[in-house]
């Protein structure tokens, strides 16, 4: 056997080895860099806002957030994290005390609802020193419970507050937000409940379809619904989910990113994962239990954001659908709910104080941004 032959049987011995090491160790690599890159948030700025802010939404440079106790839309410039501040206040909206409040946010407008009432609020902040209420719609509507916004409409979610009445998904045409109109209303067959608390219905929409959750008593299963709505004129349900648990309580908030909606259990107990890749057969993933209620929930990416009722900002890795897991944290001061929201590489927080509330500022490292949705207790 000649030399030239032995040396070509030991490098093929030895070959899958080093293929096998190789491979093992960028494995290792990626894992490391995967949970290295995120540390836990920093807290930065604040700014004082009043009493009970209780939604947010970040636009460019700009946040801006509601109240239900000073009945107007503020708008704070965000460009320096370190020191925000109130550039704009709003005219009162007309919005009935003591009830929640909700804003989207697309383009020029911001739109606006409150719980056990049925208008839609149109607020023009394309100055941002002097927002201004520019038109109201009247909806067909018992208690709105949320608002999306998405291009040329607005989508509202309703509850069916009396006996026999269907909760409503209904959407606007705001081409001309000086006059909105009503382009569909799509019936919905509630769960059986009686009285319900705030934020029983969430709604966001990504592309040609609608998410929706309806939340249902104690013995009942809660809703998971996907709509499409590439024909504003005629949306139809095209798959719902009866969830694994039961809540008479509110749901801490909703998200879509990518190929999975995420939300927290009414309890505020459990972050929820469902697998929406086909819109006509969702399926719950995964979960993760938590300690505390949660009065916040945002997603961006990669990760999940949650602000607990035991004053903690929390990052959620969501690499594993299936399996996702808190990797980072940081201390808040909460005397109430929160509103969460995210861009770009910092992280915003609403403290629903019913007397002195305010916007805090975490730098939450290399990640990008994303809309928020929220609840409150």
């Amino acid at each position: 056997m000649s030399n030239e032959y032995k040396k070509g049987l030991v490098l093929i011995s030895v070959l899958p080895l080093f293929v096998f090491s190789l491979l093992g160790l960028l494995f290792l690599l990626g894992s490391r860099d995967s949970t290295t890159a995120v540390k836990d948030p920093v807290q930065l700025g604040s700014v004082v806002l009043g009493p009970s802010y209780q939604d947010i939404a970040i636009q460019g440079r700009y946040a801006y957030v509601v109240s239900i106790t000073d009945d107007v839309l503020k708008v704070v410039d965000v460009s320096d994290p370190l020191r925000p501040r109130v550039v704009g206040v709003s005219a009162p909206l007309g919005a009935i005390s003591g009830n929640v409040v909700r804003l989207a946010v697309s383009g020029r407008y911001g739109y606006v609802v409150d719980l056990n009432s049925n208008v839609l609020r149109v607020v023009d902040i394309s100055d941002s020193t002097s927002p201004r209420l520019v038109s109201r719609l009247t909806l067909p509507n018992d208690s709105i419970a949320d608002v999306a916004a998405s291009g040329l409409y607005a989508y509202v979610v309703d509850l069916g507050i009396s006996p026999g009445d269907d909760d409503n998904f209904t959407i606007v045409d705001i081409t001309n937000p000086l006059a909105p109109r009503v382009a569909s209303v799509l019936f919905l067959n509630p769960p059986p409940r009686g009285l319900m608390g705030p934020y029983d219905m969430l709604v966001e929409v990504v592309g040609s379809y609608a998410y929706v959750l309806d939340a249902a008593p104690a013995g009942e299963k809660s809703t998971f619904r996907v709509i499409d709505v590439s024909h504003p004129s005629s949306p139809s349900v095209t798959a719902i989910l009866g969830l694994s648990f039961a809540t008479r309580s509110s749901f801490g908030g909703l998200a879509i990113s990518g190929h999975y909606g995420y939300f927290i259990s009414g309890t505020g107990s459990k972050f929820q994962v469902v697998d929406v890749t086909s819109p006509f057969a969702p399926l719950e993933t995964g979960n993760l239990a938590l300690d505390n209620g949660v009065a916040g929930l945002a997603v961006s990416g990669r990760y999940g954001y949650i602000v607990s009722t035991s004053d903690t900002f929390k990052i959620i890795d969501l690499a594993f659908p299936a399996a996702p897991k808190v990797i980072g944290s940081a201390f808040i001061t909460l005397t109430s709910g929160a509103s969460v929201a995210v861009a770009d590489h910092y992280g915003y927080v609403v403290n629903d104080d019913p007397i002195s509330g305010n916007l805090t500022i975490f730098d939450l490292g290399d990640l990008t941004g994303g809309r928020l949705r929220v609840a409150q207790e």
